[in-house]
């Protein structure tokens, strides 16, 4: 008894754990902004779609303004040994982003006139495509990958311990 007991404890705490999907119905915007640890995945396509998955989705805080998408945890929480959610975004057209504190944002199928790539305070970004120019900025640790991103030109600034790789 106390084994199926064990057992129906356990499947309880397994089914308490399952990860959660949250679609944000959020369009209108051409660069993306993560911190404070958050996950982000990107890929340049049709139209747009925002989507939260995994534990703790409903800690993600997700807005647009000024034409970024701004993507950050709640107000007072931290991730310390919490399972971080995976922001899975699309968008038609990709003109910056900006991952600071921690944060990892991958971006693939990039195709811009021009992008603005910035990495602060830990974080990492890692960017594959083509463009005919970029702007990067790393800074405080951070690490910016941008060797599978074709340009025909550049300018790449690094500071204080930061790493940068280019095409």
């Amino acid at each position: 008894m106390r084994l199926l007991l064990a057992a129906a404890a356990g499947g309880a705490v397994l089914f308490g754990s399952i990860a959660a999907a949250e679609m944000r119905p959020l369009s209108g915007f051409d660069r993306v902004s993560a911190s404070a640890g958050t996950q982000v995945e990107i890929a340049v396509g049709s139209g747009f779609s925002v989507d939260v998955r995994g534990a703790n989705a409903d800690r993600v805080v997700t807005r647009v303004a000024g034409g970024v998408l701004i993507i950050e945890p709640q107000r007072n929480w931290r991730w310390r040994g919490n399972t971080r959610p995976v922001v899975h975004v699309t968008m038609p057209d990709l003109r910056g982003l900006d991952a600071s504190s921690g944060a990892r944002i991958a971006a693939s199928g990039v195709q811009a006139r021009q992008i603005s790539l910035e990495s602060s305070s830990g974080a990492h970004l890692n960017v594959a495509g083509t463009c005919a120019a970029f702007v990067a900025d790393a800074s405080s640790g951070a690490h910016l990958d941008a060797s599978s991103l074709r340009c025909e030109a550049g300018a790449v600034e690094a500071s204080s311990g930061a790493r940068v790789r280019v095409h």
